[in-house]
């Protein structure tokens, strides 16, 4: 799902040369389908566990972090909100972003303890340098539990010691463990 906008672009040059398509439509579903995966980790987790009101921590919202920036164009921190919300209403979301300062109209934390503090479900969706190497257990002792870690760029550090604790699920995308 990184590299959304370049299947894309290649789509396009290669229309204007009548070329065929079809590997580079099946990577634009499955980039698609990918993401949105994320939220259906997310609203299953919400409904397995029962709980009422939850929060959830976007971490990281441009769309890709190295090299850094602060576009949001393609940001699959927009797809996943836009996504949860049609199936729940009852979210609340904090955000942060080393770089960005305006997403969607909505209070960005100063910093990343802010962020997740309180958070039932923490989602790392960019490799920004500002948010990698985070300790596992400094987020454990941030958040609410039961809770869900989604570390989809490996941005955290130690987390074997999650692996031991019942109230939080680990989802890490490359391996997909839990």
């Amino acid at each position: 799902p990184c590299l959304s906008k370049d299947p894309q672009i290649f789509k396009y040059s290669a229309k204007k040369y009548d070329l065929p398509v079809d590997i580079t439509n099946g990577c634009i579903s499955e980039n698609q389908r990918s993401t949105l995966r994320i939220a259906d980790l997310i609203s299953e987790f919400i409904s397995k566990n029962k709980i009422r009101n939850p929060k959830i921590a976007l971490i990281g919202l441009a769309f890709k972090g190295f090299p850094e920036t602060d576009d949001l164009r393609g940001s699959p921190a927009i797809k996943i909100q836009e996504a949860l919300k049609k199936k729940n209403t009852d979210l609340a979301f904090s955000y942060y972003d080393p770089l960005v300062e305006n997403f969607l109209g909505k209070k960005i934390e100063k910093n990343f303890e802010e962020a997740v503090k309180g958070s039932n479900i923490v989602v790392f969706l960019t490799n920004h340098q500002a948010i990698s190497n985070i300790d596992a257990d400094d987020v454990a002792s941030l958040i609410k539990k039961p809770a869900l870690i989604i570390d989809a760029w490996r941005n955290l550090n130690n987390v074997e010691t999650l692996r031991n604790k019942k109230d939080i699920k680990l989802f890490r995308v490359g391996d997909g463990t839990w």
